[in-house]
């Protein structure tokens, strides 16, 4: 059984993976959603041209963690 991790927590995880030592670049943001039984990722940034080579690294971490971890359920609010 894969652990269970909040759509926060593998965000940060892929951001501190795929930052590596350079660091993680500003205007630059990872979105993950719930699809299906498993989730996706998005990559958003400000300037495309200049993290294109990070959007790569963050799709291939995805593709890994996606067969390691599950998201966590999300709660619904009752308004």
């Amino acid at each position: 059984m894969k652990p269970v991790k909040t759509a926060a927590e593998i965000r940060d995880a892929i951001k501190t993976e795929a930052g590596g030592i350079l660091g993680w670049p500003p205007g630059a943001d990872v979105m993950i959603w719930p699809d299906g039984k498993s989730w996706k990722v998005t990559f958003v940034t400000i300037d495309p041209e200049r993290d294109e080579q990070l959007k790569f690294r963050v799709e291939g971490l995805a593709r890994i963690m996606r067969d390691r971890m599950d998201l966590a359920p999300t709660p619904l609010i009752n308004r």
